[in-house]
This record gives C-alpha cells, structure tokens and sequence, in this order.
C-alpha cells in the first residue's frame, strides 16, 4: 500500500515538474516559491494593520498578526524539527538528476513541504480574521504548495501534507483566540 502512494507521488512529482513546466512556470514558480516574494506583502499587511489599530482603534489586524506568528512558529517547528526528522524522506532533487530543478535543493528533508504548510497556517488565519478574502487566500497558499513541486524541492504527497497541516493550525489557533476572546472583555 505505502510502495503503492509512493510510486503515484513519484509519478505525479515527474508529471508536474517535467511536463507541466514551461517557460512560465520555469520563471514564476522559483519567485513564487521564494519568500522574499511574499515579504512585502505580507509587510504591507502588517503595516495597514498597525495603522488601523492606530487610527481607528481596531485591534482585530493587531490580533491577526500576533496568531499568525504563533502559528507559523507552531507549524513550522512541528514539520521541521519533529515530522521531517522522524520520517526522514529524501527530496526529490536529492534522488533524481532528470529533474527541472530550479532553485538550491537545499539540505532538509522532503516530508512535509514547510514552505505549503506555514503558507497555508497565514492563508487560513487571515481567511478566518477576514471572512471575505476566505476564498482567494487558500489559492495563495495552493500556488506556494505548487511551486516546490514545480522548482524540485517536493513531492505531491509532502506538499498535501504541508497544506492538511497548515490548515490544521491555522485553525486551531484562531479558534484559541476565539475561545480567549469569549472570555476576555478587552480583546
């Protein structure tokens, strides 16, 4: 059964990276998947929000940040430091050299993609803070997750994973907060 998903990853891992890439993908995914992308918009967030608290005195952005950052230290110390170690899968450009590798391998482990989980833990914090962006802010997330496929870093099955993950604590810290914000008057 497992030699049976992992031959269905593997293929699916080929499929996506060598014959779905193209000259769009060979340019969008590695910026996609680098996080310096992200920084700036995830700064312009931070700083609206910051104004808003100021301005308006509304919290909730202030709020947002604070989970998101309790949730991607969560999830990122649960997929790195605990999951990959256990489970101890190779990447895929560690194994292969038939591949389109489009970024640095990079050292780690393959199981689960930390890149697709943190993204998703922001995409569904955000997306449960701000209920009107809960369709479009998964997609984020789910393009991340795809382009460590497409640069060579991950399988299939290690960026599902990430995303089941990532949206696992997103939501369990934001319901934390909920919980929290029952019981405290200030928040």
């Amino acid at each position: 059964m497992l030699e049976s998903i992992l031959n269905a990853d593997e293929f699916l891992f080929y499929f996506i990276n060598t014959n779905l890439s193209n000259f769009a993908t060979d340019v969008a995914m590695p910026l996609i998947t680098n996080i310096v992308f992200w920084i700036p918009l995830f700064g312009v967030f931070c700083l609206f929000q910051l104004w808003n608290a100021y301005k308006n005195k509304e919290y909730k952005g202030l709020f947002c940040i604070l989970c998101i950052g309790i949730g991607v230290l969560i999830c990122d110390q649960i997929s790195s430091t605990l999951i990959k170690e256990l489970v101890g899968r190779p990447r895929p450009c560690h194994i292969f050299t038939d591949i389109s590798l489009l970024v640095n391998c990079g050292a780690g482990k393959s199981f689960p993609s930390s890149h697709a989980a943190n993204s998703m833990t922001t995409a569904i914090i955000i997306s449960l803070f701000y209920r009107k962006h809960k369709y479009w802010l998964p997609l984020l997330a789910i393009l991340v997750g795809l382009s460590r496929i497409f640069v060579g870093v991950h399988y299939p099955f290690d960026v599902l994973c990430g995303w089941i993950l990532g949206a696992g604590i997103g939501v369990g810290v934001y319901f934390l907060y909920s919980k929290i914000k029952q019981n405290s008057r200030h928040i």
